[in-house]
């Protein structure tokens, strides 16, 4: 199937669980994963962990879903949950989301050449602040994680029209509480897993790690 589509290519053996998700574009499955972290300052969710694990543990659920709704908004055609975890640092609490979705675009054309590789790499998108007075609410940092998922969609965009193909398979979000008790701020970062399928003598971006 994929030498019918795409032709002869090469690809690296810690790549080789990605072939399914190159053809299977509308599926959920483990091929298209998302890990992220949301955190805030302990008294956001109560003054004890009991407490602050029951209260977060109530709203996991609505949380994850309006990751995947931010998801569906940009570069997702489906959506769906596989856990959720609560914990305690020293200042704050934090829940841990993990998606699986199905990608909205296919992948693309491959480029005319006798030799093809498949070229993965991370596109990283470092934190930023300037969100304190969203800091006591549950969806705190929400408006930053959405400028990231766009900025994946359209990075994603951007090979495709260069190299004719790309395809996002991972995404990565942490935020992490910073900032002095007295005015604390969330520092959001991460990065994204893409794929792309180039001639072997292809060139490729110095930022791509």
């Amino acid at each position: 199937m994929l030498e019918e589509t795409y032709g002869p290519f090469s690809v690296a053996n810690r790549d080789v669980d990605l072939l399914p998700a190159l053809v299977n574009k509308n599926g959920l499955s483990r091929h298209h994963t998302a890990h992220v972290e949301l955190a805030w300052p302990q008294e956001v969710f109560g003054t004890s962990w009991s407490e602050q694990k029951r209260n977060l543990e109530a709203q996991a659920t609505a949380l994850a879903e309006r990751e995947c709704e931010a998801f569906l908004r940009t570069f997702a055609s489906r959506c769906g949950t596989s856990s959720t975890s609560v914990s305690a640092w020293s200042r704050s609490v934090s829940l841990v989301i993990n998606l699986y979705f199905a990608l909205k675009n296919d992948f693309g054309t491959a480029p005319q050449a006798d030799e093809k590789r498949l070229y993965t790499f991370d596109l990283r998108y470092e934190g930023d602040g300037g969100i304190s007075p969203q800091l006591r609410s549950a969806s705190a940092g929400a408006s930053r994680r959405d400028s990231i998922y766009r900025q994946i969609r359209q990075d994603c965009e951007d090979v495709k029209t260069v190299y004719g193909n790309c395809l996002l398979y991972r995404v990565h979000i942490s935020t992490v509480v910073a900032g002095g008790d007295r005015k604390p701020d969330l520092s959001i970062s991460g990065y994204a897993s893409l794929a792309t399928l180039l001639s072997k003598d292809r060139q490729v971006p110095n930022d791509w790690r």
